[in-house]
């Protein structure tokens, strides 16, 4: 919300003169230091600044004794916490916002720098597990949804690096690439399950809108899994690792998955939220049909990653009876998203899903007339189709999106009413 939408509609007369001052109270409108603008140069000035102290030390690295450069490094890394803790009193949310987000890399670079001070670079991922723990607090302590996407983004990164890491409980023995439809859906899992979780037990993580960003980012991860299905799956690796589907229960990493998106596709069923608060046959029959497309994206890759019947296939297969059901799986799951997003407000998961139908439909328009791409007249018909999708898309976009801000004006005007 900005000011001067409220001083525009204060000035047409559709808000009094105590409910334009009430609005602009409750929601800050006059704080200082709201400008995008101030925050991006912020996260840069902070990035060049690490980046000049990384260089300057670089140069003269042998002649610096340990602790100086262990001194250092710790004194850099209180002085952004403080430098953002400071200025955050002082009402510039998003110039303190960059300064800690620079003050949790920089934790990163101290543990790197005493592992390299040191020789404890014997195992990576327990580095990266170190640094998720230690900035774990940091989302709730600074209310601060940039910090909760950086923690997001360390503990994949230490999920990643275990699930390939060959004395891990999470080693996937084999070609990551081969895996890779499976990880992407196994992390999407976790953070459906953490976002359902946070959703229930914590009101002050609805407040700061983690949930919603945990869902999105685990929705984003499963659509990426079947997306990399779509697009043909590995089926050389079956063969040469010999796997089954009863060697499903020799990886923790399944088992997870199952619990994971067992957590999310029970709150999502049973959720009384305001998106699915409708009681009716129609909202249960809708709840029911999320959780179930949530378990079946995160089993169909696992099912395709140990399918046991393309043994002698070649190494990619493609437009097979499984590529073409997680498209059909893809779809159903962006389709039912999007009607979340609208009965949510939630502009994120309308365009989220509108991404991956369109994805999903290039992805597929590519695998049925893969082998006429040699002709000048398929590109003709192909570019004319894409350009009609994306118009298609961006009407129906624009169609929800003004929906979602009358009913968001409309709600506002409620509450504006009662002041």
């Amino acid at each position: 919300m900005k000011r001067s939408d409220v001083d525009t509609l204060h000035h047409d007369g559709m808000i009094s003169e105590a409910q334009h001052a009430a609005i602009v109270a409750r929601y800050a409108l006059d704080a200082p230091g709201g400008s995008r603008l101030g925050g991006i140069f912020a996260m840069i000035g902070a990035a060049i600044a690490i980046a000049g102290v990384a260089l300057v030390i670089s140069a003269n690295w042998a002649a610096i004794p340990r602790l100086v450069k262990i001194a250092a490094a710790v004194v850099l890394l209180i002085a952004l916490h403080a430098g953002g803790w400071s200025v955050r009193t002082r009402n510039y949310p998003r110039i303190a916002a960059a300064l800690h987000i620079a003050g949790s890399v920089m934790f990163l670079l101290c543990i790197a720098l005493l592992g390299q001070v040191y020789n404890l670079s014997s195992r990576p991922p327990n580095a990266i597990l170190l640094w998720t723990l230690g900035i774990a607090a940091l989302p709730w302590l600074l209310q601060s949804r940039a910090q909760f996407v950086l923690l997001l983004v360390a503990a994949m990164v230490w999920l990643l690096m275990e699930a390939d890491t060959t004395d891990s409980w999470f080693y996937l023995q084999g070609d990551f690439g081969f895996f890779a439809p499976v990880v992407w859906a196994w992390i999407g899992a976790l953070l459906l399950a953490v976002a359902m979780l946070l959703r229930v037990l914590s009101a002050g993580s609805r407040a700061l809108r983690f949930d919603t960003t945990a869902e999105w980012w685990g929705l984003a991860l499963l659509g990426v899994a079947l997306l990399i299905c779509v697009a043909g799956y590995n089926a050389a690796g079956i063969g040469r690792f010999e796997k089954s589907h009863a060697h499903w229960m020799n990886y923790a990493p399944f088992w997870m998955s199952v619990l994971a998106v067992g957590i999310a596709a029970a709150f999502s069923f049973m959720s009384r939220v305001p998106d699915t608060a409708d009681a009716s046959a129609h909202g249960t029959l809708l709840r029911a049909a999320w959780a179930a497309l949530l378990v079946a994206a995160v089993l169909l890759p696992w099912w395709i990653a140990l399918s046991p019947y393309v043994f002698h296939a070649e190494r990619w297969q493609r437009g097979t009876p499984l590529t073409w059901g997680a498209s059909a799986l893809l779809l159903a799951l962006s389709l039912v998203q999007i009607q979340r997003g609208v009965a949510r407000g939630s502009r994120a998961l309308v365009n989220l899903g509108l991404a991956f139908v369109a994805l999903n439909i290039a992805v597929a328009y590519a695998q049925l007339f893969g082998s006429m791409m040699n002709t000048g007249i398929t590109f003709v018909v192909t570019g004319v189709l894409l350009v009609l999708l994306s118009w298609f898309l961006e009407r129906w976009r624009r169609r929800l999106t003004a929906r979602m801000n009358a009913a968001t004006a409309g709600s506002r005007m409620t509450e504006a009413n009662h002041v």
